[in-house]
């Protein structure tokens, strides 16, 4: 790669240089799937939560409690027994729990990084149908209120930016935590994209950068893209207790958007 052009990635974040690998990914439900990935040189092991909404729905949160599974348990959620698991899952992040050692036992553990490709869960039970209360838009006046309602809570470091935006980022600030989480809805006529981005400690530069994190369906490979109408989730988690932030901002002409995010562990 050119000078001109890996200056340009690293100002984005984009980390060119860095080697990232799949883990797999796995649809849970009809709307929601969960991917993997490894970043070796760092340490860092991740899985990505994501949900749609077409146009016109709406769906309550996620009911997940005050914490969010660490990238090994929700692996092994996820997968059924016939999958290895990674052994960078176990190594790369630091906490395990009983259930994790629960699930671990009988499961076959791998020195490599296989991406084990789009599958069923086969193993965790499918997710509850949210509650949806018909044909839900946000976008018209009144409709921050609507949005409020429905996607926003209170949770740890969290933000209800339930206004019309066009550009807004939001973060853990000083603190580190194992997640980073957005709700969008979409009222641009163009479109709106999110980016999570952590922090990490760079010993080629010899200090802190940001690095965006890979969303991993189409179809952009590093943004999270919605079209008018469109409510989309997505939740970070990493191995490690980290600074996070969240970008959302819309792709030119006319609208906004209302968004919801959160930092915790």
């Amino acid at each position: 790669m050119d000078p001109d052009s890996r200056c340009a990635y690293e100002k984005l974040g984009y980390l060119p240089d860095l080697r990232r690998f799949s883990l797999g990914e796995f649809r849970v439900d009809d709307r929601r799937t969960v991917a993997f990935e490894v970043i070796p040189e760092l340490g860092e092991v991740s899985y990505s939560e994501l949900s749609e909404f077409p146009a016109g729905t709406a769906s309550s949160p996620e009911e997940d409690g005050e914490s969010s599974p660490s990238p090994l348990l929700r692996f092994l959620q996820v997968t059924d027994r016939s999958v290895p698991v990674p052994l960078a899952l176990r190594e790369f992040e630091d906490r395990e729990d009983d259930e994790t050692a629960k699930l671990l036992v009988g499961r076959d553990l791998v020195d490599s990084f296989d991406d084990h490709g789009r599958q069923l869960s086969l193993t965790a039970a499918p997710a509850q149908a949210a509650s949806e209360p018909g044909t839900v838009w946000t976008c018209f006046t009144g409709g921050l209120d609507t949005f409020s309602d429905i996607y926003c809570e209170n949770k740890d470091i969290s933000y209800c930016d339930n206004g019309a935006w066009i550009d807004l980022t939001r973060s853990s600030g000083s603190k580190r935590r194992y997640a980073s989480h957005s709700r969008v809805a979409c009222c641009s006529n163009y479109s709106v994209h999110v980016e999570h981005q952590f922090r990490y400690w760079s010993w080629t530069y010899w200090k802190w950068k940001w690095t965006t994190v890979k969303y991993p369906l189409p179809p952009a490979a590093w943004l999270q893209t919605l079209s008018y109408g469109d409510v989309k989730y997505w939740k970070h988690v990493g191995g490690r207790k980290r600074r996070r932030k969240v970008r959302i901002w819309t792709g030119g002409g006319s609208g906004y958007f209302r968004a919801w995010t959160a930092f915790y562990n």
